[in-house]
């Protein structure tokens, strides 16, 4: 499915989030989902990966959340150096 539909989308109506993302969409859409592309919250994977959603889709890291943790790491790292530092 190309055209990459939000998770907060639902054609104009009220933001969806969660299970009633794949209820709003329809039955039999979810087979068309290709990839999710999503936030590490294993709340967000159980609802994607769910009574069936999108079992054949890629599931991929938001790049947001990504950078996040990077930061995060380098900035352990870096108190970790300043702390032992003579």
């Amino acid at each position: 499915m190309s055209g990459g539909q939000d998770w907060g989308q639902s054609n104009g109506k009220q933001p969806v989030a969660g299970p009633q993302f794949f209820e709003v969409r329809g039955p039999g859409s979810s087979a068309q989902v290709e990839v999710v592309s999503m936030g590490l919250s294993s709340a967000l994977l159980k609802c994607v990966r769910g009574a069936g959603n999108t079992l054949q889709a890629v599931g991929c890291a938001d790049p947001l959340h990504l950078a996040k943790l990077v930061c995060e790491a380098v900035d352990d790292v870096r108190r970790c150096l300043l702390r032992n530092s003579p």
